[in-house]
Order: C-alpha cells, then structure tokens, then sequence
C-alpha cells in the first residue's frame, strides 16, 4: 500500500520541526513508517480520502486496540493527525460534490460494448 502526497507531507512535517533535535532515531522516516504500518495493516492507501479527519483518526485507532500497543497505537495516531493536517492545509481535501457527480455519471451512462 502506499501513501499519497508523500513528498509533501514530509516537507510540511519537517517545516514543522519535526525530527530537529534527533540524535538517533529520525522522526521522519518512523512517521512515515507508521503510516505505512496502518495502511499496511488495514490493505488501504493513506490518502486524502481516507484519512481526511479526527474521526478517521479515532476509528482507525480504535480498530488496532487490543492488535498493537498502546504507545505503538499513540505513535500512529500521531503521524495520522500530521497526515490530516496536511490535507487540510494543502487543501487536499476529497470534493464530494465531484464524487457524487461521478458517481450519477456511472450510474446514466450506456453500458459500452
């Protein structure tokens, strides 16, 4: 699984000091690491549609209690609500007027041979 708009949320997460003061560990790349790890675990693309608001966060927090530790599920929460930042900030957020129109645009269209 991937992660969309990757480059920039490394950019927006690094502009926003994240990983300044390592010495060991880069905070980058593990925030990057627990997004892949939630889109791994659920089989989903982390992008703007799925992970989009605090809700998203919380249920997809709440669907790894009990799976992974608590402090593991903390260090995921925290990538996904950078995550979710980015899409608000960068203006990635999905249109659902868009989608709702294509979705009437499948359902009228002549089937094609």
């Amino acid at each position: 699984m991937a992660i969309s708009h990757k480059d920039q949320y490394v950019r927006f997460i690094v502009n926003r000091g994240v990983g300044a003061n390592d010495r060991v560990a880069n905070s980058v790349d593990s925030s990057l690491s627990y997004l892949r790890s939630v889109s791994h675990h659920f089989g989903i693309e982390i992008s703007p549609e799925t992970l989009n608001s605090e809700a998203d966060v919380q249920l997809l927090a709440n669907s790894l209690e009990g799976v992974r530790r608590p402090r593991t599920i903390g260090n995921y929460v925290s990538a996904m609500r950078q995550y979710v930042a980015i899409v608000h900030e960068l203006g990635f957020l999905p249109n659902e007027n868009l989608t709702i129109a294509n979705e009437l645009v499948e359902m009228t269209a002549p089937e094609v041979a």
